[in-house]
């Protein structure tokens, strides 16, 4: 039988590989909305501003892509006979770049908006944040500027795994 009409049984994965030394930011912060609801957690005024200057943040880059990948390519399309009597064309092309390049200037805050949060000081939505990225990548490179959650140096991840391990034995 020919190679071109077997069937393969081997599954390829959906998401392409990812640097296992950095966070997925999507992830982390779908889990940080999770723990925050099932904690209960209210704000306080730092974390809110946090917050706020990300949503800041995010809502700019994506004005600023979406305008730059929007504008560049209508300029760019105009220099194509085709597009010269098709302004329709030209124009939703150049409108669907500029959607994709807002959406992705939007995502490429979020790093430094999850960054942001993971070293706010005395905050439980910053404990939360580092727990979640050291527990789905501990070598990510934010980490190191956590803060830590004693004078003893122990961070709240190691504090509570010291304390959890204590507790729990039967012996």
């Amino acid at each position: 039988s020919s190679s071109a009409t077997s069937i393969s049984t081997t599954r390829r994965p959906i998401i392409p590989s990812r640097d296992a030394s950095r966070a997925d930011v999507p992830s982390v912060f779908l889990e940080l909305m999770v723990k925050i609801r099932k904690e209960r957690h209210e704000l306080t005024k730092d974390e809110r501003g946090a917050l706020k200057r990300c949503e800041e943040q995010m809502q700019s880059r994506a004005v600023v892509a979406g305008y730059v990948t929007g504008a560049g390519t209508n300029t760019v399309l105009q220099f194509f006979p085709a597009f010269k009597t098709q302004r329709i064309g030209r124009y939703l092309a150049a409108a669907s770049f500029g959607v994709t390049g807002a959406f992705y200037g939007a995502r490429s805050a979020a790093r430094a908006c999850l960054e942001r949060l993971v070293t706010l000081d005395d905050s439980k939505l910053g404990e939360y944040a580092a727990d979640i990225v050291r527990k789905n990548a501990p070598n990510d490179p934010m980490l190191a500027k956590a803060p830590t959650a004693s004078a003893g140096g122990f961070d709240t991840v190691t504090a509570r795994a010291v304390t959890g391990d204590t507790m729990d034995r039967d012996d």
